[in-house]
């Protein structure tokens, strides 16, 4: 809005045809009455910070990919400890060294 700071960002293709990211922050210059009579805009160049961004969510998105692989794989590893240990169970012959053991759910 009109007398009030705002910053927006922008591509700006250079002659090169390098697009670079900038950040362009507007500022009313006021009176002693409050008036607006000027403004005043800066500029500033966030193209490495944007792509350093991006490096970071790309980061990101790989290692939540590797956290749910694991997961996976544990899961299948504790399943299949779990399944051999069922069939042990059911070898021991001793009722004195059987444990109860849950029903599995289907």
């Amino acid at each position: 809005m009109f007398g009030e700071t705002n910053s927006r960002e922008f591509i700006i293709q250079r002659a090169n045809d390098d697009n670079r990211i900038v950040l362009a922050n507007a500022s009313p210059i006021k009176d002693n009455h409050g008036e607006v009579k000027a403004g005043i805009v800066v500029f500033m160049d966030i193209t490495e910070r944007k792509q350093a961004e991006e490096k970071i969510k790309a980061s990101l998105q790989e290692k939540e990919l590797l956290l749910k692989e694991i997961h996976l794989r544990v899961k299948n590893n504790l399943q299949i400890i779990s399944s051999l240990l069922s069939l042990q169970a059911k070898s021991i012959e001793d009722e004195k060294l059987k444990l109860e053991t849950p029903q599995e759910e289907m």
